[in-house]
Order: structure tokens, then sequence, then C-alpha cells
């Protein structure tokens, strides 16, 4: 019974298939193990993933991103209004108090739920896994941020039974990660550094039973690093060509995905060139980026994380030494300032040998060979005892569809359960 598992993350979205005793991360049509999780919409097509990406500094207005980020705003909070103006596309709330994206072409305009969207990029990944191994897939695992309540768990089940899939199952992030390196006892701690954000989880594992024993989130991503490297040759190229490149909203997008591609590059090299044609006014840009001017600019966003590493360490009550796993995900984590800081912090060697971009996708992929692999009513759900309500009123719940995790709220801290396979 063919089965995938899929990763929808804010930058990026993947699909794994398990193959040949491993797990293979799918390709795309432009030969990138990833996909990105950019959504376009224009008059004459939708524009789903590399393609919308590319196409983004022309149609920023209409092209949906960060959709996680989008998803976690909570319509009902005070700041609601200010969380969405970081977002190029028009977020509103409906009558029913239901979050909306608007979408305004030439002679019409539509408004999309989010679910709508996930069902776009899920469908994506799906049809990617499809080719590939030249049949329709039903089943799927999918790694979901371990924020996502019973709400949006729901909502993301809809969306991938719309994109065609039958039997659904989801794992949290941070248990897919411990998946990923097969880990099943001790306590083991998470490094998520993605585009948006920091998310360090310190996770119990006990003969495959995992408990979440502390969780810190700062908003501190690989965009910031982005920015970072923006400012620099924004400021440099004013000083040599007096001219403002903040003053076009199309060439600051430019240059932002340029520096984002540099980043990219110095995970793996010492320098890297960024070269643009009339970047802005007519005029051309080549600049020399460094891997040593990369870490200069982004050594206070690195204490910051250690900091929050630190705080989860407390919330655990635990101390660097009862650790004796540290797994890193996310793209920021190639940076290689960034890993030997955490190195250096928990004086021991990290859990690198899977792409840090991959992690999650191979967790889930593993998992989905596990589950349907046996049947159903094999599938034993370990019962968890129920939990204080947290601040947002969630109580623990399991679905009907046999949900990977049971998420209850103990202490303020969200805590995590997975199913328990026969052997």
């Amino acid at each position: 019974m063919s089965s995938i598992g899929i990763n929808i993350g804010n930058q990026t979205c993947k699909v794994g298939v398990y193959l040949k005793q491993s797990v293979q991360i799918l390709q795309n049509d432009e030969g990138n193990n990833y996909t990105y999780a950019y959504v376009q919409f224009n008059d004459k097509q939708v524009l789903i993933g590399d393609s919308a990406m590319d196409a983004f500094a022309l149609n920023p207005q209409n092209t949906i991103f960060n959709i996680n980020s989008l998803f976690n705003l909570k319509a009902n909070s005070e700041d609601y209004e200010d969380s969405t103006k970081q977002f190029l596309f028009k977020v509103f709330k409906n009558d029913e108090n239901q979050q909306r994206i608007k979408i305004n072409l030439k002679h019409s305009s539509k408004n999309y739920s989010f679910d709508d969207i996930y069902q776009i990029l899920i469908y994506k990944m799906k049809s990617l896994a499809d080719k590939y191994l030249e049949t329709r897939i039903k089943n799927v695992v999918i790694a979901i941020p371990l924020s996502f309540n019973e709400f949006k768990v729901n909502m993301m089940k809809k969306s991938a039974i719309k994109a065609g899939f039958k039997n659904i199952r989801f794992i949290s992030e941070p248990i897919a990660a411990c998946q990923a390196y097969q880990l099943t006892n001790g306590n083991i701690c998470v490094l998520d550094f993605g585009a948006t954000k920091f998310n360090s989880t310190i996770v119990r594992g006990d003969e495959g039973i995992f408990q979440i024993l502390g969780v810190n989130e700062v908003p501190i991503g690989g965009n910031d690093i982005d920015e970072l490297i923006f400012n620099q040759i924004a400021e440099k190229f004013q000083l040599q060509h007096n001219r403002d490149i903040k003053q076009s909203l199309q060439s600051v997008l430019r240059l932002k995905r340029l520096c984002q591609l540099a980043k990219h590059n110095l995970s793996t090299m010492q320098t890297t060139q960024i070269d643009e044609d009339s970047i802005y006014d007519g005029i051309n840009l080549c600049q020399s980026v460094y891997q040593s001017q990369l870490e200069d600019i982004s050594i206070n966003l690195f204490n910051q994380v250690l900091q929050s590493i630190n705080s989860t360490l407390l919330s655990a009550q635990l101390t660097k030494k009862q650790i004796q796993y540290v797994v890193i995900a996310g793209g920021s984590c190639r940076i290689p300032k960034f890993q030997q800081l955490v190195k250096d912090y928990f004086q021991m060697n990290i859990m690198n040998t899977i792409n840090p971009e991959e992690v999650m996708t191979h967790g889930a992929t593993l998992q989905a060979k596990k589950l349907f692999s046996i049947p159903v009513d094999e599938q034993d759900l370990v019962k968890s005892q129920q939990a204080v309500e947290n601040q947002d009123n969630l109580n623990s719940y399991c679905s009907k569809c046999c949900l990977l995790f049971l998420v209850t709220a103990l202490l303020g801290l969200l805590s995590i359960v997975v199913i328990l396979l026969k052997k």
C-alpha cells in the first residue's frame, strides 16, 4: 500500500516516499528537493511553487506565502490588524469572523480560505508523488507545527481530503524529527530554525512514546538573516550610486530573493556573488558576500536563539548535561556558525546527517511506512490523562482518523503522546 510523507513549511513544501529501504525526498519539475510554499493568482492562471516564487516581484499583492504564520494568527486578538500588515496580500475577517485572503485581479476579485491554500499546496505535493510512483496515492502522514490545535488539524485534514487523500494521519514536527533519526528513548532537544521562527522543543522518549517537556518559540528565522544581508547590500549600493533601492518595491523584492539565495550558498561556500542587471534605476548590481560577513551580522540573532534554548531547558527542569540527543531541523540550521554554536552550547555532537530542511518530511515518511503497512485496527492509541485547559481553552483530543498525536495542555505547555505500534 503506497503512502507518502508531507511537510508544509512557511517557506517550502516537501514530499517523501519510502523505497528500497530508505526515504527519498522527491524532486519537483525544476529538479529541486523542495517546492516553494507560494501560490500566486493572476488573470490567466494559478502559479504554484517555484513559478510563483519567481514571479513574486511582479505580482506581490496576489502571491500567498508564509501560510503557517498566517494560519496561527488569532482572528479575535487585539493586534490582529497590525499582525496582518506584514503580508503584502489582503487578509480580513468576514461577517462570521472567519479569516479570508482577498485576491484582486484585473476584472474581478475573489476570497480564499486558508484551507483553500493548503489544499493547493498539498495537491502539488501529491501530484509529484503520483507521477513518481505512477499511481494515485491515497495514504499520507503530514508533519504539522506543534502549535496546531484541534480546529487547525481538522482544517488541514479537510484540505488533504479535497486534495485527493483518503487515509490521513498527522504527526507533530518535533516528533517527526525524532522519528527521522529513529530515536525512541531519552531526552531529545529538537531545534527547528526555519524561515520565520526558531522553535526549541524538549522531548522525552520512552520506548516510542513521546512527551513534550518544554517548548519555546521566538520570532527569529532565516528571513531576518536575509534582511540583514539586504540592508548591507542596499546601503553599499546607495553609497556607490547615490540611489536608494528601497524606494522601489519590485527592486526590494528582487534583491531580497537574491539575498536569500546568497545565504543558502554561504551554508556551503566561503563566498558568493550577488549579480542582477538593472536592479534599480537602470543600474546593475554586483557585490560579493562572505560567510564570515554573514556570521558577523547574524551573531545577535544566534545569541537570542541560544537564550531560547536555555529557557526551554529551564521550563523542562533539565540541564544541558541531561540531554542525550540534539536534532536540528529547518533551512537556517544549515549555517555552519549556528551548528558550531549549538555544539559548543551542549558540548556534544548534533544529529545533522539528514538535510535539516528535509528532517520533518523524512520523519513523516518513515511514520507513513510504519502506519500503512499494518491494519488500522492494530494501531493502538495510547491513552493519556486529561489535563487542565490551556490559555486557549483547548481540550485534549484524539480524532477518529487515528491522529499520531494527542494534544493536551499541561501547565501551559503542549504535551504529545504518539501511537505505539505493536511489534
